[in-house]
């Protein structure tokens, strides 16, 4: 579990470094050769959960994004998964001179997961996102719906 946590943290470092926008990301050549990770892999660094009940297992990955835009741009990102959920993340997002910012005038919990956007400009557009990723994984529960929706879609034909 130890070397998962390593591997995330670097991952988040990266993400968190990481300011181009996707039409800077043309270039690829960085890239030749390198695997892609595997879907197991991805879904281990997503983290999450399994459940069973009745002999049908569900398995739940979860994945956190945070994205913060100022005009346009991508100006911070952060990712956060169930595993390895960090004890605290506060990110703080400055645009423009005079800013200050004392985390300690939060009072925050631990666990707590805040971002904190100063502007001193005008005529700024301002978006923070967050996105969660869920993932439901369960073939079982995949084939009971599709029965559920072909039985309702049959009923609603006899309707007519």
């Amino acid at each position: 579990m130890r070397a998962a946590s390593g591997w995330f943290v670097l991952v988040i470092a990266l993400l968190a470094s990481a300011t181009a926008t996707a039409a800077d990301m043309g270039d690829r050549a960085g890239f030749t050769g390198l695997t892609p990770v595997s879907d197991a892999r991805l879904a281990a660094l997503r983290g999450g959960f399994t459940l069973s009940q009745g002999g049908v297992t569900v398995d739940v990955a979860m994945g956190i994004q945070q994205l913060t835009y100022i005009n346009g741009q991508l100006v911070a990102s952060s990712v956060i998964d169930t595993q390895t959920l960090p004890t605290q993340l506060l990110r703080v997002i400055q645009n423009g001179p005079g800013n200050t910012f004392d985390p300690n005038s939060l009072h925050l919990l631990p666990g707590s997961i805040g971002t904190v956007i100063q502007n001193t400009l005008d005529q700024q557009t301002i978006r923070n996102l967050n996105v969660l990723n869920v993932t439901v994984t369960s073939q079982a529960l995949a084939q009971a719906l599709s029965i559920q929706s072909a039985v309702r879609d049959a009923l609603t034909g006899l309707g007519r």
